[in-house]
């Protein structure tokens, strides 16, 4: 049986957090986006790196609250691809946030050298982590974690918006035990109902058949990947 609601005790002061290394943000130009700015911030310490930069886990000051931040280095962002996959993903998070089940992108600001995504903290980890410690899960845990998980795509498909790489990797687990989705990165907007695409994108395991095939699919290939992750938490597979 994998976690369920209140499993998760908030989130522990860190004794050992390291300085405030978004300042080397602090360049020419002042940032702010909206009421953010890089000195309103704290680094605790690295969640993750990947190709493009980092997320870090750190302290938004003048409200004591948690937030993680996406920070890209443009010298690695070197084709048309990379550049429209993180406009989508910045102009989708604001799309379709707030939302209980969908990981908030607060706000965005940009240096001479960097991108910044301050997107909301989700404490859990993902759903992949816990499967790979649990294996697999009962029937009612199941349930609740797909049922917010379509409480999520039901969100983002009323804003006529096709997520296109949902997996356990993407859905992230709140400190009480509820499922948010993240990463819009593949997605694509104005695709309302029955409308089509044909552009191959997303993860092999979770790709509906039409995808694979390269032919024209609806945003029904999101719900088939919702298959996939069930049969996955049922099934150990």
């Amino acid at each position: 049986m994998g976690p369920l609601p209140g499993d998760y005790s908030p989130i522990p002061e860190d004794s050992q957090a390291e300085e405030m290394t978004v300042e080397e943000a602090e360049t020419t130009q002042e940032l702010q986006f909206s009421s953010f700015t890089a000195k309103d911030f704290r680094r605790i310490k690295v969640l993750g790196r990947g190709s493009f930069g980092k997320v870090l886990l750190v302290e938004y000051l003048p409200s004591n609250i948690y937030c993680a931040i996406k920070v890209l280095k443009k010298d690695n962002i070197d084709s048309t691809d990379d550049i429209e996959h993180i406009l989508t993903e910045k102009q989708i998070g604001q799309l379709v946030n707030p939302h209980s089940f969908i990981v908030d992108l607060y706000a965005t600001f940009s240096t001479k050298n960097q991108l910044f995504f301050i997107m909301e903290f989700v404490a859990g980890g993902s759903l992949r982590t816990h499967l790979i410690r649990s294996k697999h899960f009962d029937l009612q845990t199941t349930k609740f974690y797909a049922a917010c998980i379509t409480l999520g795509l039901e969100g983002i498909h009323s804003k006529d918006v096709i997520h296109r790489d949902l997996k356990p990797g993407n859905l992230l687990m709140d400190q009480d035990g509820y499922i948010k989705i993240a990463d819009f990165g593949m997605s694509k907007t104005g695709i309302g109902y029955g409308d089509r695409t044909n552009t191959m994108v997303g993860s092999p395991a979770y790709m509906a058949p039409e995808v694979v095939m390269e032919e024209e699919y609806t945003r029904a290939v999101d719900w088939w990947a919702l298959g996939v992750i069930v049969y996955e938490m049922l099934l150990e597979r």
